[in-house]
């Protein structure tokens, strides 16, 4: 602590007001980012608890598809934290699996995968099917939520989810090789 007093001596007085300056900056910078944070939760829950749909799109439009996006986490835990069904129609008012799906079919992303398969599987498989093509490290994550749904025949999901789209065969049977006894049965 002493050498930190005779070092903070030894410098100008200038470079201790703007490092000064930079502190109160930084912590006014993170107080206002928590209160934002804390205001957004709050629009959240009433969001939740209104259920209302203009609300829904008033409050998509002021914030845009990015920013909501990039606080998915917080809105997918205020939607746990609702443990009944107004949660998930939170979700989707704000058309949270839409922007997933749009960001799983750019980036490849596993949280996005999940996130799909969690609160949107029958809208979304498909596309998950298709990022699992492109992206190998998530074929396994989506073969082992197909396996868990519980179904006899889970390699008929992403079949019938797919609606007759085109897809990529050789990369289709490379990624899912191991599965060909679960896919013949489907024939």
């Amino acid at each position: 602590m002493q050498s930190l007093i005779r070092l903070a001596r030894t410098l100008p007085i200038w470079l201790l007001a703007a490092l000064a300056l930079a502190g109160l900056a930084a912590v006014i910078a993170a107080l206002a980012v928590l209160l934002w944070r804390r205001s957004f939760r709050r629009q959240l829950r009433e969001l939740v608890a209104s259920g209302s749909p203009k609300l829904a799109a008033a409050f998509r439009e002021r914030h845009g598809e990015g920013r909501l996006y990039r606080l998915s986490g917080l809105i997918e835990r205020v939607g746990q934290a609702e443990a009944d069904a107004r949660g998930l129609r939170m979700l989707r008012m704000l058309r949270m699996p839409e922007i997933w799906v749009r960001a799983l079919q750019r980036r490849g992303r596993l949280r996005d995968l999940r996130r799909i398969l969690r609160y949107a599987p029958q809208r979304g498989l498909f596309q998950c099917f298709l990022a699992s093509l492109r992206h190998r490290r998530l074929a396994p994550e989506l073969l082992a939520w197909l396996q868990g749904s519980g179904e006899m025949l889970y390699m008929r999901r992403p079949a019938l989810s797919g609606a007759g789209e085109d897809f990529a065969g050789p990369q289709a049977l490379a990624v899912f090789r191991d599965k060909l006894p679960e896919i013949r049965e489907m024939t």
